[in-house]
């Protein structure tokens, strides 16, 4: 069986989708991939929170399979919508990679002195402005697009003092600089560090052989963290972070979502056994605790 593999153009999207590739390989399968460029690509300088719509990374992949021009898509699964398109589904969610964002610094001596200097800092992600400003105040943050290369070179040019991105990528591309930390502070988005395949509904036999590259223990997790970002009504445009961390015994989540200032966050950490009472546990105490008034508060903020 050939599949052909549908993903974006970025040095980071190849390096994926050579990953399921590799993958299908071992279960005897020959595939071709597939390049294509989304909205997010073309656009490389408007904040994505800007952009109206969601799916900005997905939806020419989402065409490209209901048309027939690929098999399968294979996707960060952070910016995978959390409803698809009619005829979609996630066939396979792989071992996920770390779930940290990092800072990347342009010295040392910025790394050991962020909580006392003033600092230019850049980062896109609503989630992570609002978090940083809240531990950094006095820090001045400011607009991060573009792909992984592009974005370190921002740092190495003295462009800003430091830029906020997550580790997965930096990792798969082998790109890690010397001078980064790992922020475990830091409240990743629902699904950061997986890899999904999407295809179509109707593709039995291609949906069958995507399931042995399924890890139960990622999509569980993931699973629990775009349900409850579902529930919440969060996106790209608001800043909302969750984690599930699941075990055979237990499930754990974390959970923040943050006001427009970086002021005031709703919290949630919940443990149990199921992950349906985890995620409506989650969802109603950052609901009492002003959450969901935060995200409608994202939507109005510029």
């Amino acid at each position: 069986m050939k599949i052909r593999l549908g993903t974006r153009g970025s040095r980071l999207a190849l390096v994926q989708a050579t990953m399921v590739a590799k993958a299908l390989a071992e279960h005897g399968c020959e595939t071709e991939i597939v390049v294509i460029d989304s909205a997010g690509d073309i656009d490389t300088f408007t904040p994505l929170w800007r952009v109206n719509g969601v799916g900005i990374f997905t939806a020419a992949l989402d065409t490209a399979l209901l048309e027939g021009r690929i098999d399968v898509a294979v996707h960060s699964m952070k910016d995978v919508p959390t409803s698809l398109p009619d005829g979609l589904h996630v066939a396979a969610v792989l071992p996920r990679a770390s779930t940290y964002d990092v800072v990347v610094a342009r010295s040392a001596d910025v790394l050991m002195t962020l909580a006392e200097a003033r600092y230019v800092v850049a980062t896109s992600s609503r989630r992570r402005q609002a978090q940083w400003q809240r531990r950094y105040p006095h820090h001045h943050l400011v607009p991060l697009r573009g792909n992984v290369p592009t974005r370190l070179q921002r740092v190495a040019d003295g462009e800003v003092d430091a830029i906020v991105l997550a580790r997965a990528g930096l990792d798969r591309l082998g790109l890690r600089p010397d001078v980064a930390a790992d922020l475990p502070w830091m409240i990743s988005a629902p699904a950061q560090g997986a890899i999904c395949v999407v295809t179509t509904s109707a593709n039995a036999d291609i949906s069958a052989v995507l399931t042995h590259l399924n890890h139960e223990q990622t999509l569980t997790e993931v699973t629990i963290e775009r349900k409850i970002l579902a529930a919440l009504d969060g996106g790209c445009s608001t800043a909302v972070g969750v984690r599930a961390f699941s075990s055979a015994m237990s499930i754990r989540v974390e959970c923040i979502v943050l006001d427009p200032n970086g002021t005031h966050s709703a919290d949630a950490h919940v443990v149990g056994s199921h992950a349906d009472s985890v995620v409506a546990d989650v969802v109603s105490r950052i609901v009492a605790n002003g959450g969901r008034d935060y995200v409608e508060a994202w939507r109005h903020a510029e």
